[in-house]
Parts: structure tokens; C-alpha cells; sequence
């Protein structure tokens, strides 16, 4: 790291790197130079994930996926006002709008213009601003090493990039570039095995502190609209949620190391309902969906009612495994091993609750 990052924080570091090598000698200085470079990160990290001492910004923002055979671009359009308030705009090549999503107080849209749905997300309890995939440092300490690996620029901003490296096998390395002054993620890549990118988010354009009207956030919609509503527990409140989904769920014995429930989504739409059970390592998310098995659906992907078999898809750093479980279809879709998420959908046992336990 450069004495430009924080000459302060430099000069701290310089010392207690002298001083220990004064009194432990050699070995036990770099021990002390990377618990202060890991402290240094930590900090930045930490700076990324609190949204509420974010500036407003503009700006746009291409995500690469490399898993394909070949590379699949998407655009967005970004503008943030503040903690819970922003508009996200998913658009082609040309500009045209394919989604947005609002997010203003306690209040989250996601529109598909296409499709005519519009999904509301509602949070029981909790704050407002609970977001299950949001990364979370804390725990992303305990199964990554964290290091600052150097400076560069994305567009006219100054940035520092920051590496994590995962503990356990299996399991993609990020990196991240921060601009340290407003602790914003410019840009972020995350690897596969042997190193291989997998993908890639950045933004093209970048405007920090504009002039942003506050009727950005609202959505013209048609009167012909469809609604849902995403309902988020995020206690998680596993008993709750499977009153709510109306079927006996199915929890995982077995989790890779690291991984955490972070959250539960129930999905309503029309007399249909969809629970997501959202894990988490830090940085790496795993998703237990289950829906009641619909066979006209169903059938178009291989599944039959009592079928045992199942079908596999791996695309890049993603396995996905779907299968019938009684009168439930699952699907596990995560960033793990191939060995891993069978071993997860192995151990799924129904889960027992006390009061009673919703109707097979």
C-alpha cells in the first residue's frame, strides 16, 4: 500500500512494524505487517458495505459473464440518492429498458417491463435495509484472507484494490476496487479455479455528488401491471416462513464450511408460492428454492412426479441441482464444489417446528 492511501495510518504501520522488529526480531515482523495491511483493508471493506455514508452518484455499469461460450455483457444505469433511496436500470445495447428497480425507504419494486410483473419485497421486522445478499465482512473474514494489493484507476477515479482469498477449496477469489474516498466498489472480479475470471462488474462512467430529482425513483406503470410480492424474513424466522409457504420445508444437514442461513424469501404469485432459503460465507451465496411440484411446468424440464432422478447444471463457478422431494420441487443453485452441493441435497431432512409443522 502506498503512503498516499493514508500517510497517517502509513506512519502507524511503519512504526509498529520497527518496533516489532525490535523486540521479536525478524520472524515476527511480517507477522505484523500483514495484520496491519489486513486491518487497513478491512477498513475499506467495511467503508463499501455501510450505504448509508455512501455520496449520491450516477453512473453506468457492464457486468461480463465468461461463463458462456461467450461472453454474456448486461448494462445498467445507476442512480443513488442516498441509504434506501436508488433506481437501477437494466437496459440493452441501445438504451431500452428491460428492468428497474426501485429502492425508496422501506419500500423495494422490481419491475420487468417485458413480462408486465411488477414484485414488491416485503421485510417482516427487522430494518428496512436487510438485504440477505449483500456481502457481509464480518463473516467473510473468517473464510477469506484479506489483502490490498495495490492502486489503479477505473475512469478519473483513484482506486484500491483489494484481494480475498478463500480458506476453503472450491470456492471463487474476488477482488475488489474502492475508491477511498467515498467507499464505493468501482469495480469487482471474481476467479475460478486455476485464476480463470468468471466475472467481471465495472462502471463506465462514474459521477460522484450530481444534481439528482427526487421523482427518479418513481415507475410509470400500466394499468395492466401484474403484482407479486416477495415476502423477507430475515430473523430468519424459519417457522414463520414455512406457515407462510403452507408445506413442509426441507433444511440441509450438511453445509460447506463457512456458510450461515442469512435469510428467508417467500415468493407469492397468484395462489402459487416459492420459498428461498439464502446462505451465505460472506462473499459466496447459496439458494435452497422449493415450490410445490407443478407437473405441466415440471415435466418440460425432466421431472415426473416420483421421479428420483434429478438434472445437474454447472456453468462456470455455478452448480445447479434440481429435483422432486414428496410433492416438492428443489432446486440448489450456489457457487460451490459439485461435490459439495450433492452432499447438500443428500442431507435435506424435513424440518420439525414446535406447535406443529405445515401439511405434507
Amino acid at each position: 500500500m502506498t503512503s498516499s492511501l493514508n500517510p497517517r495510518r502509513n506512519r502507524l504501520i511503519h512504526f509498529c512494524f520497527g518496533f516489532g522488529l525490535f523486540i521479536f526480531g525478524t520472524l515476527s515482523g511480517p507477522f505484523l505487517a500483514a495484520r496491519a495491511e489486513e486491518g487497513s483493508s478491512l477498513d475499506l471493506l467495511k467503508k463499501t458495505e455501510d450505504n448509508a455514508k455512501h455520496p449520491s452518484f450516477q453512473g453506468r455499469k457492464i457486468t461480463v459473464d465468461f461463463s458462456h461460450s461467450y461472453p454474456q455483457v448486461t448494462y445498467w444505469r445507476i442512480t443513488h440518492l442516498g441509504s434506501r433511496q436508488e433506481r437501477l436500470e437494466k437496459v440493452t445495447p441501445t438504451g431500452d429498458q428491460e428492468e428497474i428497480l426501485i429502492t425508496s425507504g422501506p419500500e423495494k419494486l422490481h419491475y420487468f417491463i417485458k413480462q408486465g410483473v411488477l414484485i414488491r419485497e416485503i421485510v417482516q421486522g427487522e430494518p428496512q435495509d436487510f438485504d440477505p445478499l449483500r456481502k457481509n465482512i464480518d463473516l467473510a473474514r473468517q473464510n477469506y484472507t484479506i489483502e490490498t494489493i495495490g492502486e489503479s484507476q477505473v475512469g478519473r477515479h483513484k482506486v484500491i484494490r483489494v484481494q480475498l482469498h478463500p480458506r476453503f477449496t472450491g470456492r471463487p477469489q474476488q477482488e475488489i476496487w474502492i475508491n477511498p474516498e467515498a467507499g464505493l466498489s468501482l469495480r469487482s472480479e471474481v476467479y475460478g479455479e486455476g485464476g480463470k475470471l468468471s466475472t467481471l462488474e465495472s462502471f463506465s462512467e462514474m459521477e460522484i455528488n450530481p444534481g439528482i430529482p427526487e421523482a427518479s425513483l418513481k415507475i410509470n406503470l400500466p394499468k395492466n401491471v401484474r403484482k407479486a410480492d416477495f415476502i423477507v424474513y430475515p430473523q430468519p424466522d424459519l417457522a414463520a416462513a414455512a406457515r407462510s409457504f403452507g408445506q413442509r420445508i426441507f433444511l440441509p444437514d450438511f453445509l460447506p464450511p463457512g456458510f450461515v442461513l442469512k435469510g428467508i424469501v417467500l415468493n407469492k404469485i397468484g395462489e402459487n408460492s416459492r420459498l428461498q432459503l439464502i446462505y451465505s460465507d460472506g462473499l459466496t451465496g447459496l439458494s435452497v428454492f422449493q415450490e410445490k411440484h407443478q407437473p405441466t411446468v415440471d415435466t418440460a424440464l425432466g421431472l415426473n412426479p416420483g421421479d428420483s432422478g434429478f438434472f445437474a447444471v454447472s456453468r462456470g463457478l455455478t452448480q445447479l441441482l434440481a429435483f422432486l422431494r414428496g410433492n416438492l420441487k428443489i432446486v440448489l443453485v450456489g457457487e460451490v464444489g459439485k461435490n459439495e452441493i450433492n452432499l447438500i441435497a443428500e442431507s435435506l431432512k424435513p424440518a420439525t417446528f414446535e406447535g406443529g409443522n405445515p401439511s405434507d
